[in-house]
């Protein structure tokens, strides 16, 4: 017995203040590492039917996966959730990640923009963690080739309901990203309200690697750090995106501030940033053919 720390995933529906108890199974992987419905397989035989006398309530299904190979977190999820029948997703983290049950949670299991098909929840936990979770479920597996039918490995899930007095938000964005403007432009007069003692408004921003790229969608003709075009045949570039993206991100970590009774870990809270941003898209707009009033350029 025991308990495990985890990061919950940015996509799916977290229970908060709930938990579920349900029955971990785990699927050895092939190449694909738990990316494909054909690289794994689950034992459905021992699941105890919903009138079972020994299992009086129905238990979830609580599927490992291993983090890594050719897919996104939500990606792997999905997988589970479609082909597998899982109630919810346990990643394990990669053998050689540096992060334990300390720090686990300042890993974010992004979206990739796919995640509104997801409906149960999921988290990722440390590798040594995970390593427990799948050799008990390793050790149950065999039991029950001996016989022994109740042999499982029973977890409860739970997600308290947050109850810091600093709300702590991470926001992925693009600053290319008209929802992210409307989004920010609506929200600002309450960040202004709540300030660095009440909001820890953390921004990430979207920038990605291509194996093969389009014309100017990477900066400085490499492709580790590339952005989506915001207006197709338009004037604005995903090169350009990422460098006000990098601009963003230069302004937030310089001007950030603590909040008063923090642990000054990390910086929460940006006037200047917040000021910048809900201006941006007014004065740098994407339709402007003007060199100098360009996105991204003054």
């Amino acid at each position: 017995k025991g308990s495990v720390i985890g990061s919950t995933a940015t996509f799916g529906i977290p229970f908060y203040g709930e938990m579920i108890t349900g029955r971990l199974v785990y699927g050895m992987p092939g190449s694909k590492q738990h990316c494909t419905a054909e690289d794994y397989d689950i034992d459905d035989t021992h699941f105890a039917p919903a009138d079972s006398e020994e299992y009086p309530e129905q238990l979830a299904k609580i599927v490992v996966v291993r983090r890594g190979g050719p897919c996104t977190f939500t990606h792997k999820v999905q997988v589970a959730q479609d082909t597998k029948g899982a109630h919810a997703v346990i990643v394990v983290d990669k053998e050689q990640s540096k992060y334990t049950s300390n720090n686990i949670r300042s890993v974010i299991m992004s979206d990739d923009g796919t995640g509104s098909q997801i409906h149960i929840p999921s988290l990722l936990v440390a590798n040594s963690d995970g390593e427990k979770l799948i050799s008990a479920i390793g050790r149950a597996d065999k039991q029950r080739t001996r016989g022994y039918s109740d042999a499982d490995v029973i977890v409860q899930l739970e997600w308290d309901v947050p109850r810091e007095r600093n709300v702590l938000v991470d926001f992925w964005m693009s600053s290319g990203s008209v929802q992210a403007k409307n989004f920010l432009e609506g929200f600002f007069p309450y960040a202004r309200k709540l300030g660095k003692n009440r909001l820890s408004f953390i921004p990430h921003y979207n920038i990605v690697s291509m194996t093969e790229t389009g014309t100017n969608l990477c900066f400085e003709h490499g492709r580790k750090y590339c952005a989506a075009d915001p207006d197709f045949t338009g004037p604005i570039t995903g090169k350009d995106v990422v460098e006000e993206d990098l601009r963003q991100l230069c302004l937030w970590r310089e001007t950030a501030e603590y909040s008063d009774d923090s642990d000054k870990s990390f910086e929460t809270f940006s006037s200047h940033w917040w000021k910048y941003v809900t201006q941006f898209h007014e004065k740098c707009i994407t339709t402007e053919m003007n060199v100098k009033k360009k996105f991204g350029e003054e």
